[in-house]
């Protein structure tokens, strides 16, 4: 357990109304610190942004969160305080002021590698209508600039300082011209709106006796494409699928998401021109920027060097990471 979570487990008790039973730390993910709590009444997440958080942004993020829930989104639930507040102040071990947001754990399990049979068919479908049913809802919300950014805006899977100064010109390069395919992607109305901008397997949470699809960690939550969801989740599964005929079983499984996706949309409009768009920036973008701490673990069964094998050959030939259906 990291330390800083005893000196405030007092304090959560009295801000959230819950007595900690115990406590987990979660390892993997984003920058801050994660914990699973279980309590008499439930289970819950609880976060400690990392320093230098906005409140007034981590606040924004929150809100629009809880919407979604509202609003029959299949997303993770804040949870207030008792005083009603969806972010507080709490001091660590050092006496350093930490913003901390609590959810409550979905039922479930992500997956960092997908064998076939792992998540059903049906399961696929379901995560494909639960994505449709996000970008709908997204459509009704007004994401503002101090909501959420542009998608290239920021720093994100899909941006990357480092492409600037890398070595290798030729990727560089194939960065840059994938970047500017992507931003020509047309802003037209129903193709743009609330995205969350980190949708890979470890962030989809698939109940199956239950059929139920939770998405949680909206830390990259941005404006953008909806097709930029889409290409993360099939470019995921593109990497982490463990089976002989990876190629034609990894688009069987997409089909199955992109039709269900499909079939639940009402006003939302993705093309596939799009998210190849995106599947190829992503593509260059993760090289540029895990090449080095790849390197710095040699012979890792991890995600990085799954996406690394033969990946530079693909960039140097500029051909596509997966051909996208007509929809």
């Amino acid at each position: 357990m990291n330390i800083t979570i005893p000196a405030v487990l007092n304090t959560i008790s009295a801000l959230y109304g819950f007595e900690p039973v115990s406590v987990e730390a979660l390892t993997e993910g984003n920058s801050n610190e994660s914990y699973s709590v279980k309590a008499q009444d439930g289970n819950y997440i609880v976060r400690l942004a990392s320093k230098g958080t906005e409140r007034a942004s981590l606040e924004a993020s929150m809100i629009q969160l809880e919407r979604h829930f509202s609003a029959g989104s299949g997303v993770v639930a804040p949870l207030r305080s008792v005083s009603g507040s969806i972010v507080e102040s709490v001091q660590d071990f050092k006496g350093a002021d930490r913003l901390l947001t609590v959810l409550v754990r979905a039922t479930g399990r992500s997956h960092n590698l997908l064998r076939p049979g792992e998540i059903p068919d049906e399961g696929y479908a379901a995560i494909g209508a639960s994505l449709a049913r996000f970008h709908e809802n997204s459509l009704a919300f007004e994401y503002r600039e101090s909501d959420a950014r542009y998608w290239h805006q920021g720093e994100n899977c899909y941006v990357t300082p480092k492409a600037e100064a890398f070595p290798d010109t030729l990727i560089a390069r194939r960065y840059r011209e994938r970047m500017d395919r992507c931003l020509a992607i047309a802003a037209s109305p129903g193709k743009i709106g609330g995205v969350h901008g980190d949708i890979h397997f470890s962030n989809v949470i698939y109940d199956q006796e239950k059929g139920k699809v939770t998405f949680c960690d909206f830390d990259n939550v941005c404006v953008g494409p909806f097709a930029l969801d889409l290409a993360l989740l099939v470019f995921d599964l593109s990497v982490i699928l463990q089976c002989p005929d990876k190629a034609s079983e990894t688009r069987r499984l997409a089909d199955l998401m992109l039709d269900a996706y499909r079939t639940e949309l009402r006003s939302v409009v993705v093309d596939s021109a799009d998210i190849s768009c995106f599947m190829d920036l992503l593509e260059a973008s993760i090289y540029i920027d895990c090449l080095d701490y790849w390197k710095d673990k040699p012979g890792s069964e991890d995600w990085l060097q799954l996406f690394f094998e033969g990946r530079r050959e693909r960039l140097v030939q500029d051909t596509r990471v997966c051909k996208m259906p007509v929809m």
